[in-house]
């Protein structure tokens, strides 16, 4: 503790006993990453470059080490990324097509094994294909950006999922909700998206809540019958498919 660069205070606050010192830094290349400091032999002898060679080689390996893992870590949020991208639409940034029939499947799969509630939303915009030929694809656009944005702020984080369905189409997967609750879903969409574009744009919705005898085709079969249904009795409403 004789050494100049030896601070005492440490020693003096804590009533510990500092006889010999090696602090080594961890680096790689020019890049410091830490120190290892080691304190007290065992045997109370000081330390020697002996020791000091040894700790310096334990340094390069924890330094590999480190680096390595800030790499691994680096690629696992970079394929992360890419994996959310590749299942994202790109105008919206609602979940695509392909990731629907991923979602659907698992959520139908845990309906049927544990019992549970599960309704699909299908819908589409009115007449959108003559809004966007008379307004441009820009305010075309817009206008999908706005119903996607809709659709996020009318369902629950980290439980449903909101997708573009291709085109003007948009579906929702709803777990663990029944055909009422599904319903005030729909209606909360379908009345948002008539207040943003104050009534010149509008959504035709079906739905279609699971029951035992429906398998995942039936379903998407059921919602989009029930969407077009609604689009044939005028539109701006929601119908909920029926059983024959």
């Amino acid at each position: 503790t004789s050494d100049p660069r030896f601070y005492p205070k440490v020693d003096e606050q804590t009533g510990f006993t500092t006889k010999s010192m090696i602090c080594v830094p961890l680096k790689l290349k020019d890049k410091t990453m830490g120190v290892i400091q080691v304190i007290n032999k065992i045997d109370d002898r000081r330390f020697t470059e002996d020791d000091v060679r040894l700790l310096e080689g334990i340094a390069t390996q924890a330094a590999l080490a480190i680096e390595k893992g800030r790499l691994f870590e680096k690629v696992k949020a970079q394929r992360k990324e890419l994996q959310e991208l590749s299942i994202r639409d790109d105008l919206t940034g609602l979940y695509n097509k392909r990731y629907f029939n991923q979602r659907l499947k698992s959520e139908f799969v845990r309906a049927r094994r544990q019992k549970r509630p599960l309704c699909i939303l299908l819908f589409d915009l009115d007449n959108f294909k003559a809004y966007n030929d008379a307004e441009g694809h820009l305010e075309g656009d817009r206008v999908l950006r706005q119903t996607s944005e809709i659709v996020l702020r009318n369902i629950r984080d980290h439980v449903d999922a909101g997708f573009r369905y291709g085109g003007d189409e948009f579906t929702v997967i709803l777990p663990e909700i029944k055909g009422d609750e599904a319903y005030a879903v729909a209606e909360r969409i379908r009345s948002s998206v008539e207040k943003a574009n104050q009534g010149r744009i509008t959504v035709s919705l079906g739905l279609v809540e699971y029951r035992d005898e429906y398998d995942i085709v039936s379903m998407i079969r059921y919602a989009d019958r029930a969407m077009y249904t609604a689009k044939n009795k005028g539109g701006n409403r929601i119908h909920v498919h029926q059983d024959e």
